[in-house]
């Protein structure tokens, strides 16, 4: 009952993100490129889209090399991401993976492919990836079985991008360096992107301050702690320094994993 309970949250948060025309559901990053264009697909909130073009940044591609890469989203949540990385660059093989029916069906009115899967057990073949993205979907599954499945689809020397919130007294260098060398992989950057996520969070009350939710009692709390807002109990975290968030680009190591 509880996991079923879970599942119908779950399809809910993406039907109503989707519904009110949401980016990619993530915490986002300010400020925002200048010239970056958004389309009606898409809600008005660009700090959403910025934050893959940060992570996409590690990389140490140029955008023609980018272009002829294979990537794989997972979770590719409302899809937006897919939608900004294949505007940007055509030629991109991408390719999203997420449990949720709500978001697959979106993919198809956004343009891109979405295919059902779970982080543990990606439904691809070995070595089929240049790049894996994950944004905020590290811990939704145990980051271990993500980790060897990312480095099972991707090809020897691909790279793994992990966008994610930390507590402030983690230590995220050394956690990933315990992760990598169960799951085969090489800490190639972390870069502290708190900043930048703790003003797009400020920023975005803006556009959900005239929300209806915010005027129904019961789910006005909720609402703010899941967006962040301000006088929610996750925006004091934010504010006060005690959450962190992290850019991490890992890089695969040739040879067999450890099982």
């Amino acid at each position: 009952m509880k996991r079923l309970l879970r599942r119908i949250i779950y399809e809910g948060v993406y039907a109503w993100a989707c519904i009110g025309g949401s980016v990619a559901f993530n915490r986002g990053f300010a400020p925002v490129d200048p010239g970056r264009t958004i389309d009606a697909a898409f809600s008005n909130d660009l700090s959403q889209i910025q934050l893959y073009a940060e992570l996409v940044r590690l990389l140490p591609n140029s955008d023609r090399e980018f272009q002829d890469l294979s990537l794989l989203d997972a979770p590719a949540g409302c899809g937006g991401g897919l939608r900004h990385l294949k505007n940007r660059y055509p030629a991109l093989n991408a390719t999203g993976v997420d449990t949720s029916l709500v978001a697959r069906l979106r993919s198809k009115w956004l343009g891109v492919r979405v295919v059902k899967g779970e982080m543990a057990r990606l439904p691809f073949a070995d070595k089929q990836f240049d790049c894996v993205l994950c944004v905020e979907g590290l811990f939704y599954d145990p980051p271990a079985a993500f980790l060897r499945e990312g480095h099972r689809v991707l090809k020897e020397g691909g790279y793994l991008l992990v966008a994610e919130a930390f507590r402030k007294d983690r230590d995220v260098h050394a956690y990933f360096s315990q992760l990598g060398t169960q799951t085969g992989f090489e800490i190639e950057t972390i870069v502290d992107a708190t900043a930048g996520v703790r003003q797009a969070l400020h920023d975005r009350y803006a556009h959900f301050r005239e929300s209806f939710l915010l005027r129904i009692p019961f789910v006005r709390e909720r609402f703010k702690e899941m967006l962040c807002l301000p006088d929610s109990e996750q925006f004091l975290k934010w504010q006060t320094g005690k959450l962190v968030y992290q850019l991490v680009m890992l890089r695969r190591r040739t040879g067999d994993v450890r099982a």
